[in-house]
Formats: C-alpha cells, sequence, structure tokens
C-alpha cells in the first residue's frame, strides 16, 4: 500500500471519529467538535513521539479534564491512550512491511524504551511484537 492511500485512510477515520462524534452528541457545541478535531490531527501528525496532554490542552483550549472528558465520549479511550493504540497501529503495519527491527519501530513510533513498547504492544495486540511478526511472515 502507498504512503497516499495510508494518508488517505487516516483521513477517512478521522471523518468517521468526527462524524460519530457529532451524530452521538447533535446538540454538542461546533466548538467543542471542532477543538476535538484539531486535538484528533495534531495526535495523528505526531505518531512517532508522546504527546503530553498539555499539549493537547493547548492546541484545544480545554482544561485536563474537559479535554479527557469529550476525548472518552467521542472515541472511548483517554487522548493518551488513543495515542498509544494509533502508535501500535502503525507499529503493526511497519512490522508486516519488515523493512526494520522491532528497536527500529520502537523509535519510528516514538517509544524510545523498547521495553516500554514492548508491553504497550503486548497490552494492545495480546503478544509482543516479534510474536506479531512471526505470525504475519506465515501469510506471506
Amino acid at each position: 500500500i502507498g504512503s497516499q492511500s495510508i494518508a488517505f485512510a487516516y483521513v477517512v477515520q478521522l471523518l468517521v471519529t468526527l462524524f460519530r462524534i457529532y451524530s452521538e452528541h447533535p446538540r454538542k457545541d461546533n466548538l467543542t467538535i471542532m477543538r476535538l478535531a484539531d486535538a484528533l490531527s495534531y495526535l495523528e501528525a505526531h505518531m512517532d513521539r508522546t504527546v503530553s496532554t498539555k499539549e493537547l490542552m493547548e492546541i484545544t483550549n480545554m482544561s485536563a479534564s474537559t479535554l479527557n472528558r469529550h476525548f472518552q465520549n467521542a472515541t472511548g479511550l483517554s487522548p493518551v491512550e488513543f495515542h498509544i493504540q494509533r502508535r501500535i497501529e502503525k507499529a503493526c503495519r511497519l512490522i508486516r512491511a519488515g523493512n526494520l527491527s522491532i528497536g527500529e519501530i520502537s523509535e519510528a513510533t516514538g517509544f524510545g524504551d523498547a521495553n516500554y513498547f514492548s508491553r504497550q504492544f503486548r497490552k494492545i495486540m495480546g503478544m509482543n511484537p516479534l510474536k506479531y511478526r512471526k505470525s504475519r511472515s506465515f501469510f506471506l
């Protein structure tokens, strides 16, 4: 899959998430929706590093508790959990591509510590990155 296709898929996913926010909360003011869209866009643009709640607070002009509440209502996850999940999804794509070592993938997705990366990967995917790679190589 080309990088343009991947970028398009991200845009579609963001639009679907925003549509879900709007359809589930039609009375929510447009400003809140736009602020959440800004947060989602920022998180997607910074998949190569950890994004702090403080950064998102500045972007959205929301307090931490308000940001977390609205984000949780919209996505089912806190901003931190959402970002970690998205970075692990990116790691899965990189693992399937097979061009990088697990350590390089850890760095590329902003998990400077390979052990932390492995723990987060296992938490979300149910297996460590190496086992995931081996399970995917069976299908190649």
